[in-house]
């Protein structure tokens, strides 16, 4: 896995400000024109702004090292109110930090997480898929494979999320796998022969698996024809 504060320093400092040119990515210069933004947030009473220059200073970047206390402090009510407006004027990386202050306080942030990546912001992006994927695996460890697929279909082709795009492969890889196992009168991983419990098993895995991910006709009829199987 990426380290999520580095991929959000990076993203933030590169995509996140129109006014900042695209050849200043990954530069000092970069790393500069962050700082100072981070500084001016700090002294504005955005205490969030004032802990990621924190952090940054502690790992060795020095621009955003600061010899004073800001000038005043927000209180979260305050600090998420002027970053709601923000975020619903358009701008992404309020939502972002929207979402964040809604995780300090116990809620559910996906849908403004969502909003920002709906408007290109990698970071929101990358933890919209997490919490997406984070789902499906419990799905898929309960073997509800429609609701395992349904985050990843969301994230791959609404947002646009490559991870999720990814293992939406790997599910259907996976059912495909194992449909050929039961067609070919094997248990996945097992002895099992054809008519056996353990090979009636990996069958209706696998229609249920080809259906939940299906691309179209031909993935219902495989998967009609795996039921068929078992039935007779």
């Amino acid at each position: 896995m990426r380290p999520f504060f580095a991929l959000a320093l990076t993203t933030t400092a590169c995509t996140s400000h129109t006014e900042m040119r695209g050849d200043w990515c990954g530069t000092t210069r970069a790393e500069i024109h962050h700082a100072g933004e981070l500084a001016e947030k700090c002294d504005d009473g955005d205490f969030l702004a004032c802990e990621r220059a924190e952090t940054e200073c502690k790992r060795g970047a020095a621009f955003f090292c600061r010899d004073h206390a800001p000038a005043k402090t927000a209180t979260p009510v305050e600090l998420r109110a002027r970053f709601a407006s923000a975020c619903d004027a358009g701008k992404a990386d309020a939502c972002v930090d929207e979402a964040e202050l809604a995780v300090r306080a116990g809620e559910d942030p996906e849908q403004l997480y969502r909003r920002a990546c709906d408007r290109g912001d990698s970071t929101a992006c990358f933890e919209l898929g997490s919490r997406l994927s984070a789902r499906a695996s419990v799905a898929k460890d309960a073997r509800d494979w429609n609701k395992a697929v349904r985050p990843y279909r969301l994230a791959c082709f609404k947002q646009n999320v490559s991870e999720a795009c990814t293992a939406l492969e790997a599910f259907r890889a996976s059912a495909r796998s194992e449909a050929g196992e039961c067609e070919a009168g094997r248990a996945v991983g097992g002895s099992g022969e054809a008519g056996t419990p353990q090979w009636q098993s990996v069958c209706e895995r696998a229609a249920a698996m080809l259906r939940a991910v299906s691309q179209g006709p031909a993935d219902e009829a495989r998967a009609d024809a795996l039921s068929r199987k078992i039935s007779r």
